[in-house]
């Protein structure tokens, strides 16, 4: 999400021109329209290059390195730096005015939107991936672990607890699976992996959306958090 200050700062002015355009390139070609508006921001008050700012998603952290990168070398002037903190972090500091410029998988909502500091807020899709889920298992050479969204949602419910529970080896014959306990570890912050996560398992298990439903912050049935995610290095 970007900000559009009609009157504002000229500086804000420029951090705005400079992300729209990075997403909009992004998604498809837009030379025609980069160059004038570019330039606009290649300098700012004073004559020396701005620098952006931004923070949030991880899930866009690997895409914003390698965009944010060719981008600058594109247009020396200008440096970018980017904080992947997790969306609901980047939603935070946006709405703060802290950074020029944030990134979720979870669009603002319109309260979030009103409640964001420094004008109107503009919100442009930048990139578009999936999720995975990894496990930890030894299993014969060749073999892979089959699961279906209802025993992933069950398995994180809490109520598949073990490798070898019945619901995971029917959908695995020819496997032998150990008795091992199922370690499950989810995020620990606001984050709109989470959100996308949850609302699959939402769609795919009744009872996961009776008793955990969708959030980016969600009160987990069972499992770990890690530490938090740190900030992405900034250039």
């Amino acid at each position: 999400m970007s900000r559009h200050h009609p009157h504002g700062h000229p500086a804000l002015q420029a951090a705005a021109a400079a992300i729209t355009l990075l997403a909009v390139a992004a998604c498809s070609s837009a030379a025609s329209t980069s160059t004038s508006a570019v330039a606009a921001a290649s300098v700012g008050p004073g004559g020396h290059p701005p620098t952006l700012t931004g923070s949030g998603s991880t899930f866009d952290a690997p895409f914003f390195s390698v965009a944010f990168a060719t981008y600058e070398q594109q247009q020396p002037a200008v440096s970018i730096g980017y904080s992947a903190v997790g969306s609901s972090a980047g939603i935070a500091a946006f709405s703060a005015g802290q950074v020029n410029f944030g990134a979720s998988d979870v669009p603002m909502t319109a309260a979030e939107q009103a409640a964001a500091k420094g004008g109107a807020v503009t919100q442009v899709p930048v990139d578009l991936g999936g999720e995975g889920i990894a496990y930890h298992l030894s299993l014969p050479a060749g073999a892979r672990l089959h699961l279906t969204g209802p025993v992933l949602a069950a398995i994180y419910l809490g109520q598949v607890t073990s490798w070898n529970d019945p619901a995971i080896s029917a959908l695995n014959p020819g496997i032998t699976l150990p008795p091992a306990k199922i370690n499950v570890v989810h995020r620990s912050d606001g984050s709109g992996t989470s959100y996308i996560f949850s609302s699959y398992l939402s769609a795919v298990s009744p009872a996961w959306a009776a008793k955990v439903g969708t959030g980016k912050t969600l009160t987990w049935p069972t499992g770990k958090a890690p530490p938090a995610t740190a900030a992405w290095p900034s250039r």
